[in-house]
């Protein structure tokens, strides 16, 4: 019971620690498209992020692929958090899905481009709105090891960072229907979107 009470009352106590910026790889390498340029973005430090980056590549037919990663002390909720880049769908045009061994994404489009979204998390899978990243927190953070190194001062109670994906391609075939043209680029968007998975899931950086 004493244990328990402890817990609780720390979960109310703020989170101290600061997080410092991140120095993303020059390339990081997607299975069916070549790397081409990978460039810094302007920090939009007021929506929490400490790091900002942007990957472009291009596949053997010539398909373009555009990724921006961002470091954020925080879990995100989307569509609310698309702002950070420019982006302002509506909460009915995201598409949520998941995957097994993933987790949680979106699928959206904007103009002329798909979209693929979603927050990688320090532990646990993938995520898109703040319940579901404090879910994979109170399950994977909260735990009597990780407990014991935060009353001794080594580690947050809970990890808030957040790998803040957005995925895109501009959208092809628009001589066909809108709903296949959405489809096929979709299917692309998630086969990029789990080789980028696969590379962070044990790489996240050390706090």
């Amino acid at each position: 019971m004493a244990s328990f009470i402890a817990i609780s009352i720390a979960l109310f106590i703020p989170k101290s620690k600061q997080y410092s910026q991140f120095n993303f790889p020059q390339q990081i390498t997607l299975s069916d498209w070549r790397s081409l340029t990978s460039e810094n973005l302007a920090e939009p430090t007021k929506n929490g992020a400490t790091t900002a980056k942007r990957y472009s590549y291009k596949s053997s037919t010539q398909e373009e692929l555009s990724v921006d990663i961002l470091y954020v002390d925080r879990g995100i909720n989307l569509p609310k958090d698309l702002e950070m880049i420019g982006l302002s769908p509506l909460s009915n045009l995201l598409n949520q899905r998941y995957l097994e061994a993933v987790g949680y994404y979106v699928l959206f489009s904007d103009q002329d481009r798909a979209y693929l979204s979603a927050c990688i998390n320090p532990r646990g899978g993938s995520t898109v709105t703040e319940a579901q990243f404090n879910q994979n927190r109170n399950t994977f953070d909260i735990t009597p090891d990780r407990f014991g190194l935060y009353l001794l001062g080594i580690k947050e109670l809970r990890d808030t960072r957040c790998l803040f994906v957005i995925m895109s391609i501009p959208l092809a075939n628009k001589n066909i229907s809108t709903n296949i043209t959405l489809d096929l680029n979709y299917q692309k968007l998630e086969r990029a979107w789990i080789n980028w998975y696969k590379n962070w899931q044990y790489k996240f950086p050390e706090t």
